[in-house]
């Protein structure tokens, strides 16, 4: 139950952070409105190249099915004590309640580039994919472009 209310908190907070962070970087121009869709999941997600975590504090990443964006979530330091580095809580919304293919994107501001990530997710309504002890690794990011 826990689990469910710190989601639903992340669903208003991470765009508040993105719009305040936009405010200093010049992320990509991933927009999208949450209120259009019917369903909701719950992704927690590390980038990784390789063995190495590669995601840094203002990355974002973002959720999307057949080009449109359907998510999108800034990186969030986690706690030394549950493995540290940096995570991504992504909400991804739908209109179909199971099976569209997520793609996701990666945005590192520090060498201000976008990245394809290989992994892609089944959507399920209500699903919860990975927490910040055990989060779901998404590999090999190729340049877009």
């Amino acid at each position: 139950m826990q689990d469910i209310s710190l989601m639903r908190l992340f669903q208003y907070i991470v765009p508040l952070t993105l719009l305040f962070s936009s405010l200093i970087a010049d992320p990509p121009d991933w927009n999208f409105d949450p209120l259009a869709f019917e369903y909701t999941m719950a992704v927690t997600a590390q980038v990784y190249d390789g063995n190495t975590e590669i995601s840094s504090s203002s990355d974002i990443l973002g959720a999307f099915h057949e080009g449109e964006c359907v998510g999108l979530t800034e990186a969030i330091e986690v706690p030394t004590f549950f493995g540290g580095g940096y995570a991504f809580l992504v909400q991804i919304y739908s209109n179909e309640s199971y099976g569209d293919e997520i793609e996701f994107q990666y945005y590192n501001i520090a060498m201000d580039t976008v990245y394809n990530v290989a992994e892609t997710i089944p959507f399920e309504s209500d699903a919860i994919i990975g927490d910040v002890k055990a989060c779901q690794k998404m590999q090999q990011p190729v340049l877009v472009g």
